[in-house]
């Protein structure tokens, strides 16, 4: 008589299941593909083990919130730009790999703190490897010069070894903006290659775009206001209000509390933005002028918006 064989011992005796469609079955095994791994069991296992949520719940976010609320035309619609490094998951990487890959993060995230202070945006880390950047049509369209030239790929190219994804999204609300951020990046993880796509609110795709570096006029009108950003360390969205703002007034002569009312912001902030204008050449003290009868005189500041329009 033969004896039954006993089923082996395995190391991992209970069996998990759950079930997916065919479109999450696909985005699974193109993420295993990324890993380098055919092994769906223990992809999985890694991933619902050390796997993690991110919470959205953030002071970045609630600063989103309250900038979001002063938002009123088509020009101040938002915009969300996400961002994605391929880079190997904690799973693959090796001890050896951990000092190379930290260092890298720190220079490619430096470089989007950068981008985000240009922009006037508010920038939240949702993991190691992704990242979005809420801001408006108005100043995305204006920075890159109506998409001709979104250098920021061609920025951090120079210092990712890695493929970097960037997806666009337009729409009415911040939370459509962000799906459809998404779906452009779905487009370039495909692609798997270095490029930018955009989806609009209407659902209409652009894309790749190029990153047009070195196709810039030398006189353009937008150059000229990214310079004027550059040399005062002020956001391009900054100089935009200022200098606007004075042309519409058509004067050239301001105190500190009108040009704070013309930008929405304090007399404390807009006194940093003066000192910053100064430093650089755009704006003068001409005199100062005693506005009540009591307390220190105001300073009489003229502002030199031809330097930008014509320099």
């Amino acid at each position: 008589m033969t004896e039954k064989r006993k089923p082996p011992i395995r190391q991992r005796p209970i069996q998990v299941k759950f079930f997916v469609d065919e479109k999450e079955l696909d985005l699974i095994k193109q993420k295993m593909a990324q890993m380098g791994t055919d092994n769906m069991s223990a992809y999985l296992r890694k991933m619902a083990i050390d796997g993690y949520v991110v919470n959205l719940d953030m002071p970045e976010l609630r600063e989103l919130t309250s900038k979001m609320k002063r938002i009123s035309n088509s020009e101040n619609q938002i915009v969300v730009v996400a961002i994605k490094l391929n880079v190997p998951s904690e799973y693959s990487l090796m001890k050896e790999d951990e000092y190379s890959y930290l260092s890298q993060r720190i220079k490619i995230m430096d470089r989007l703190y950068h981008f985000n202070h240009r922009i006037d945006g508010v920038l939240v880390e949702q993991s190691k490897s992704e990242c979005m950047i809420f801001t408006t049509k108005k100043i995305i369209e204006t920075e890159t010069n109506q998409y001709k030239d979104f250098y920021l790929l061609d920025v951090l190219r120079e210092v990712s070894a890695v493929p970097v994804y960037i997806g666009i999204g337009y729409g009415k609300t911040a939370n459509e903006s962000k799906y459809n951020a998404y779906e452009s990046m779905k487009k370039m993880e495909r692609s798997r290659q270095n490029s930018v796509y955009i989806v609009f609110e209407n659902g209409e795709v652009m894309g790749p775009l190029e990153t047009g570096r070195g196709a810039k006029k030398q006189d353009s009108f937008d150059e000229k206001f990214y310079r004027a950003a550059t040399e005062t360390g002020l956001s391009v969205n900054t100089i935009y209000k200022i200098f606007g703002g004075i042309v519409k007034e058509e004067k050239a002569d301001f105190t500190s509390r009108e040009l704070a009312a013309i930008c929405g912001v304090s007399v404390r902030t807009m006194d940093r933005i003066i000192l910053k204008l100064c430093d650089a050449g755009y704006c003068e003290v001409i005199s100062e002028k005693l506005m009540h009868k009591s307390g220190r005189p105001s300073r009489i500041l003229r502002l030199h918006p031809l330097q930008i329009y014509n320099g």
